[in-house]
């Protein structure tokens, strides 16, 4: 404590050698979103229309998660 430290990751970060969640390449895995509710600490009550998320292209699924609703999808 009291002694500035410099941070182990800092060098990786910036020549690009760092590797992140997106860099990995994972066979079958598809992209999935988390809409958050507008509110710190807040938490999903309902979803309105999850048959017509569905039934748009390349949706997936829809699921209801502790933080949020995710829908998982072909792409982006």
């Amino acid at each position: 404590m009291g002694r500035p430290t410099s941070r182990v990751d800092a060098r990786a970060m910036v020549t690009g050698a760092q590797r992140y969640t997106l860099d990995l390449d994972v066979p079958g895995a598809k992209p999935c979103v988390v809409r958050r509710p507008p509110t710190l600490g807040g938490s999903v009550k309902s979803v309105a229309n999850t048959a017509a998320v569905r039934a748009m292209p390349g949706v997936l699924h829809v699921v209801t998660v502790p933080t949020g609703v995710a829908v998982v999808a072909e792409t982006w």
